[in-house]
């Protein structure tokens, strides 16, 4: 238990201490409890006379006493308990607190409640008249005053809440001076630790109240400075979330980015940093050696909700990718989706295979607010395409990245990169790739070998000979002597690749036909998720039918540090890695 923090839960005006109790009693093993029985709340049956005054009172005197316990204090209110504790803190009645849980608040008590609230509370006697204007006016009043002082604010609602609508969960940042955001929990309602989503809100709850106590410490502010230094783009999404910096400084990428060592232990100390999310399996290619070719997807498209949902999970996760088993160029609201997000300050990127990247389309993304793109392109003629990529078209292919290109010259913030995956097949056409791509104006190649069990008899590593080496070598210082540099695949996972680009280029040559057998570079079931257009996620992007949960149903704590995923960190660096990791070039 950490002894210098206390959690004082403050229930409804209608409700009692037991709807909070199963949220008590997730947190309790942590952190101290006190669980607040606002005055005259004896009768389960009967709402006592409103008493602002009083509940305030009982509230502050909680507060207050953890404090004066020398305790770090987070308050947690639920329904009317919200505008209660809201009320006390814009009037003074006690200190701020280190973090505020808003659950299921009212912004604004209108006409439409009486009508809800009777259906909520059937079998139970209404509240007097007197007691009902009261606290509407209070409720109005405390929603739309402005809350002072600097504090973390976290506001989560029951996407199926019966007595306040969903939507009132929306906007409430601008009440708050400090760092606010919202989490809307799919099928939960007015008291989401009473419903199938219990353990889920319980665990957003508990995330939040652990990044209040483990921020902070010394050299975390330099650090961070000096890191973003070397990523300039993570200051508009760390500075505004002193509660996500040490996720990132914690981080396998964070510590390598400054020159520290990483533990690569069982269980994740922190949360996942970067999340590639499949916007959608819908995809007019089949190509030879992709995983779409062999798994069966159903065809769908992740909505603009779902993907809120789910960025509402990762508060920490800074970089955003869309790819998967799809094309995202496929899912009509795919600007949509880069500018929602973009919005908040992540870095956005996402890996197309250019057929449908058109111009008005690439003039919406990059409005939107993209910040990377990586064109694959595996093919240097036709027929190579036609035989190893089919359905590709690959003049149209070369037009869409050329026009992309230029519509970006003038945007230096979009970085653009080719992919390519070579195989045995492939490798005698790479200098003629690499030809093709030092035309096209992209800022980097990086190449991959084959990466799936399945293909292994086709990739590099399987096929290694002199003839092959000599292949690649003289292709890649083609690529150098023109001034393209070429990556490793190893530098998917870096920060700050563009002040450290030389520590990724592919020098050797030979070290993509190598495989390590035994874990040294790869970080992913660390710092990344994988998540799937249903809003499921995998262990890692080269295991994409390993499921290990579901994002919007349950607690990300079950998933991230879960059975699977931490046998899968063991397994990785034990003397018997997984098959999957043997053949990966990046492990």
């Amino acid at each position: 238990m950490n002894a210098r923090a206390e959690v004082v839960l403050v229930h409804g005006y209608t409700g009692s201490p037991e709807d909070l109790a199963p949220l008590a009693g997730a947190l309790a093993p942590r952190v101290a409890i006190t669980q607040v029985a606002l005055p005259g709340h004896e009768d389960r049956q009967k709402a006592p006379p409103f008493d602002a005054g009083a509940f305030v009172a009982r509230i502050a005197a909680a507060v207050n006493g953890a404090r004066a316990r020398g305790r770090e204090t987070v308050l947690v209110a639920h329904s009317t308990g919200a505008s209660l504790a809201l009320a006390g803190l814009q009037d003074g009645a006690f200190a701020p607190p280190a973090l505020l849980v808003l659950i299921g608040a009212p912004r604004r008590i209108d006409m439409g409640y009486r009508s809800r609230w009777q259906r909520a509370s059937a079998g139970r006697d209404p509240p007097p008249l007197p007691a009902l204007a009261a606290l509407i006016s209070l409720v109005n009043r405390a929603g739309v005053r402005r809350v002072p002082g600097q504090f973390p604010v976290l506001v989560l609602h029951g996407a199926e809440d019966e007595l306040v609508p969903a939507a009132d969960a929306s906007n409430w940042e601008v009440a708050f001076h400090g760092p606010a955001r919202t989490v809307l929990v799919l099928g939960a309602g007015h008291n989401p630790f009473a419903g199938p989503r219990a353990r889920l809100a319980a665990d957003v709850v508990a995330r939040a109240i652990a990044d209040v106590l483990e921020s902070g410490g010394p050299g975390q502010r330099e650090a961070l400075a000096r890191l973003c230094e070397i990523e300039p783009e993570a200051r508009a999404f760390f500075a505004p979330r002193p509660l996500s910096a040490r996720h990132l400084l914690r981080s396998p990428a964070g510590r390598r980015a400054l020159g520290l060592d990483y533990s690569f232990l069982e269980t994740a100390p922190t949360e996942p940093l970067f999340v590639n999310v499949e916007i959608t399996t819908h995809c007019g290619l089949r190509c030879r050696y992709c995983a779409r070719t062999r798994l069966r997807r159903d065809a769908r498209h992740m909505p603009a909700d779902t993907f809120r949902r789910v960025l509402e999970q990762l508060p920490h996760a800074y970089r955003i990718t869309f790819v998967g088993l799809g094309e995202p160029l496929l899912n009509p609201e795919v600007a949509d989706l880069v500018r929602l997000a973009a919005r908040e300050g992540r870095r956005v990127g996402l890996v197309t295979n250019a057929m449908h990247l058109e111009r008005p389309l690439a003039e919406r993304l990059i409005d939107a607010g993209l910040a990377s793109i990586a064109f694959s392109l595996d093919c240097p003629n036709q027929a190579l395409t036609d035989e190893l990529r089919p359905g590709t078209d690959l003049p149209r292919v070369l037009d869409h990245i050329a026009g992309f290109v230029e519509l970006a010259a003038s945007n230096r913030t979009v970085a653009k990169a080719v992919f390519s995956a070579v195989s045995y097949a492939s490798l005698p056409f790479l200098g003629e790739l690499i030809d093709l791509v030092r035309g096209l104006g992209v800022d980097v190649l990086m190449l991959s070998d084959l990466n799936f069990a399945w293909n292994v008899a086709d990739s590099l590593s399987k096929n290694v000979d002199a003839p092959a080496a000599n292949e690649l070598r003289e292709a890649v210082r083609r690529a150098f002597s023109a001034g393209l540099p070429v990556l490793s695949v190893r530098a998917l996972e870096e920060l700050g690749l563009a002040a450290r680009y030389s520590d990724f280029l592919l020098l050797p040559p030979g070290q993509l036909m190598q495989r390590a057998p035994r874990h040294a570079v790869c970080a992913s079931p660390w710092q990344t998720l994988p998540v799937g257009a249903d809003g499921t996620a995998t262990v890692c992007d080269c295991q994409p039918e390993r499921v290990i949960g579901d994002l919007l149903a349950e607690p990300l704590c079950d998933i991230w540090n879960g059975p699977a995923m931490r046998e899968q960190r063991r397994a990785m660096t034990s003397d018997a890695p997984p098959a999957a990791c043997l053949v990966c070039p990046r492990f």
